[in-house]
């Protein structure tokens, strides 16, 4: 269990390295990072579950069409 923390400590020093880079501000940053996981949550527990699929799937273009413009900025 040791070894999960510091991997997830080196990604996370990675990800600091790239949000420096971003021209986006860091508070918008963070708080996109703090809500990613249960907007995936959420979408993918829909979709499993078969409830409002159009505007689950429109809600999972959306946040994928936001990590490619964030990638994007980072000119990955």
């Amino acid at each position: 269990m040791g070894s999960t923390f510091a991997q997830a400590g080196r990604v996370s020093g990675r990800a600091s390295e790239a949000v420096r880079r971003s021209p986006l501000p860091v508070p918008i940053e963070e708080a996109f990072a703090a809500a990613l996981p249960f907007a995936e949550g959420g979408i993918g527990l829909l979709l499993v579950l078969g409830l409002c699929t159009r505007p689950t799937l429109t809600a999972a273009m959306l946040v994928i069409l936001s990590l490619v413009f964030g990638s994007a900025l980072l000119e990955q």
